[in-house]
């Protein structure tokens, strides 16, 4: 993945996203990440009134991992909203979850996630599900926000 690429992760569970940063620099991406605690947290980060200079840049790359289990605003709430703002809609977005719920996962990608993955719980199989996840950052070409 290029270098300019933000990743946004959203995850309410500090442990989890100190262990996804962690590893997908490891793994050898060196890209800004901003973590989120929820939904709502991103959307306003994206959102931003531009004179508090948080609004993100014409021309920026962002790509967003969330969990669906979170305060304030979860993870299907979040994609929804992101897929129907035209500025924002066409940003990937990986759903990284426990849950295994034919359902949720069905829902997810009607709402147009890119991709739903479970978290394994086991700590190598985590190490190795990050390492394919930034092999997939390598590779895949993420649109500008215009």
């Amino acid at each position: 993945m290029n270098h300019d690429v933000i990743i946004l992760l959203a995850e309410d569970n500090s442990g989890h996203a100190k262990l996804i940063k962690k590893h997908l620099k490891r793994a050898g991406l060196n890209n800004t990440i901003i973590h989120f605690e929820n939904g709502s947290e991103l959307i306003q980060y994206l959102m931003a009134n531009r004179a508090e200079k948080c609004h993100p840049e014409e021309g920026q790359k962002y790509f967003a991992i969330m969990d669906l289990k979170m305060p304030v605003m979860d993870g299907q709430k979040t994609l929804e909203y992101l897929k129907k703002e035209p500025k924002l809609s066409a940003m990937p977005v990986i759903i990284l979850s426990t849950s295994d719920d034919p359902k949720e996962i069905n829902q997810c990608y009607l709402l147009g996630c890119n991709g739903y993955i479970v978290k394994p719980v086991i700590s190598e199989d985590f190490t190795e599900f990050i390492q394919n996840l930034a092999s997939y950052f390598k590779i895949i070409q993420i649109p500008v926000i215009k």
